[in-house]
């Protein structure tokens, strides 16, 4: 990393005084292959890129909560002989979201927004039979709803760069008069 900042700093410098050629010249294959894509690519990419591993987060996310779910469930129900209807609703629910993490890249936003819903709505459960649970894991709550959030501000933004870019799939792309279409 150090190497690629002093590389790209000498290519800026050397860009201004006149003595690009020379340092092209002593450059391997490797650096000057890695100058000519930075100056060929496109800003908008690297902003879908860091907007995509927002979503990627929070597919993590979704992963995570129905692991939990599903762990907890089980050692729940048989090491504190938790009531069946209790073992169903987590299971159920760990389920939904693993299922909810597989498709969140194809629909992001309906599948974010889904998520948070549905993880406000076991909150709000857990804290009518028991309001203690309300505080009990607070800090994860809010990192979980906080990674959701930015994985639903980036689903609009992946869309449009993707559009903007032409990158869409054709189930992507909105209806349009057969002229327009490339």
């Amino acid at each position: 990393l150090l190497l690629e900042s002093f590389r790209l700093f000498m290519h800026i410098f050397c860009s201004f005084s006149g003595q690009f050629a020379y340092f092209r010249a002593n450059m391997n294959s490797y650096e000057q292959a890695y100058l000519d894509k930075k100056a060929n690519e496109d800003p908008r990419e690297a902003i879908l890129l860091k907007a995509e591993r927002k979503i990627k987060d929070a597919r993590l996310i979704l992963y995570i909560l129905g692991g939990i779910m599903l762990v907890f469930g089980f050692l729940f129900y048989f090491l504190e002989k938790m009531l069946l209807i209790d073992f169903i609703f987590n299971i159920v629910y760990g389920v939904v979201f693993f299922v909810l993490a597989f498709f969140v890249e194809r629909y992001p936003k309906p599948i974010i927004i889904t998520s948070i819903v549905l993880y406000a709505l076991k909150i709000a459960l857990a804290a009518i039979v028991s309001p203690a649970s309300l505080l009990s894991g607070i800090i994860l709550k809010v990192i979980f709803f906080a990674a959701l959030y930015k994985g639903y501000q980036a689903a609009d933004e992946v869309a449009d760069l993707r559009r903007e870019l032409g990158l869409m799939d054709e189930k992507e792309m909105p209806d349009q008069p057969i002229d327009l279409i490339k």
